[in-house]
């Protein structure tokens, strides 16, 4: 079996605001009746990463995970990201790399969504999510099959503040 998993960064989030795009770390401000005002931070901010925690009554229930799931028979797993992310988070990615492979009973496809649109909630059964940095993730519990990814964001962490 294969699956897709996402890493969002919430600095690459895509708002669609009236008939204009705004990309960035953003912060909306309502004016007034139907005017929002975007402007990013002007100080570099590390960028959070996108986790949801798993539904109590499933494999792994209550753990957190980057989000992601299954690659339907005859789907390429671009396409499996793109519908994945529309059904478990309600947004429509529009671009992402692939990053890494993870390869065992269930082989993970690890993409980093580089632009989406619309806002990340939970639309399906997860507990909750949130918006941590790499730092934070060890704070919270994954499947083992996840090691692999945090490792990879630590080490490209490590690799930027140098």
């Amino acid at each position: 079996m294969r699956v897709v998993i996402a890493i969002i960064q919430e600095c690459v989030a895509k708002q669609v605001l009236g008939e204009h795009s705004v990309e960035s770390v953003a912060h909306h401000a309502k004016l007034g009746p139907g005017t929002t005002s975007a402007y990013a931070t002007q100080t570099p901010v590390e960028p959070k990463l996108l986790i949801t925690r798993r539904a109590l009554n499933i494999s792994q229930g209550g753990k957190w995970e980057f989000p992601g799931g299954k690659i339907e028979k005859g789907e390429q797993p671009f396409d499996a990201l793109v519908r994945e992310m529309k059904e478990e988070l309600g947004i429509d990615v529009s671009a992402a790399t692939h990053v890494m492979d993870i390869a065992g009973a269930i082989t993970l496809m690890v993409y980093q969504v580089t632009a989406y649109a619309g806002v990340p909630r939970c639309c399906e059964s997860q507990l909750a999510m949130r918006w941590v940095n790499v730092a934070e993730l060890d704070l919270y519990e994954f499947p083992a099959p996840n090691a692999d990814i945090i490792r990879r964001l630590r080490h490209l962490k490590s690799h930027q503040s140098e």
